[in-house]
């Protein structure tokens, strides 16, 4: 190697050939997180009570009407209770979506080797946002089984939830505060998320696969 070039950068190529002319991949690296089954059991705890938050701040500033207790025919209790934390979502949905969400958005963020601040936390809004509207569809089946037509066999209520499934989504795009208020909760979930990431990557080993 000339000496001008020590120093330099040199990209290594993700695959090398023998010498009998074999192409083989080099291992890349990666960050071990040895705790990620902790990870949807922290959301899943997380995700109620900043629902049940939004829906305290809701009552707080007098906006009890942006609170709909009736999505179907069936009248549900106020908000934040077991069968009504927020917008119609029971407390086994919300625990169910937000147990999905966290998996999902650390799995995401977690993939780079490097921290990347600033990228990463624009990409962990985006996605929480969008993790967040699908949330919500588990949240209309779940109140779609809880609310249904009580002569519906138990075993049928799902299939009957997932064609109904549009007709309540439909109705909560009218009110457009609930899917606003489910993006804003997934943009802050997001971020947030994204910063504890970025945090951790650094403080993990690295192992190559």
């Amino acid at each position: 190697m000339r000496r001008n070039a020590i120093g330099r950068y040199h990209h290594r190529s993700g695959s090398w050939r023998s010498p009998r002319g074999r192409e083989r991949r080099l291992p890349r690296p990666r960050r071990r997180f040895p705790y990620f089954g902790l990870v949807p059991a922290a959301f899943g705890l997380l995700g109620p009570l900043l629902a049940v938050g939004v829906a305290l701040c809701y009552r707080a500033i007098g906006a009890e009407r942006l609170l709909r207790e009736r999505w179907t025919d069936e009248p549900l209790p106020p908000a934040p209770s077991l069968e009504n934390v927020l917008f119609g979502a029971g407390l086994p949905e919300v625990v169910l979506a937000s147990a999905l969400f966290g998996a999902a958005l650390w799995a995401v963020l977690w993939r780079p080797v490097a921290p990347k601040w600033g990228v990463d936390q624009c990409l962990g809004a985006a996605l929480g946002a969008v993790l967040a509207l699908a949330g919500g569809l588990i949240g209309a089946l779940g109140l779609y089984i809880r609310t249904g037509p009580a002569e519906i066999p138990i075993w049928q209520q799902p299939l009957f939830a997932v064609a109904a499934l549009s007709v309540v989504t439909f109705n909560a795009l009218l009110t457009l505060w609930a899917p606003l208020t489910l993006v804003g909760m997934g943009v802050v979930g997001g971020a947030l998320t994204s910063v504890v990431v970025d945090w951790l990557k650094p403080r993990m080993p690295i192992i190559e696969r």
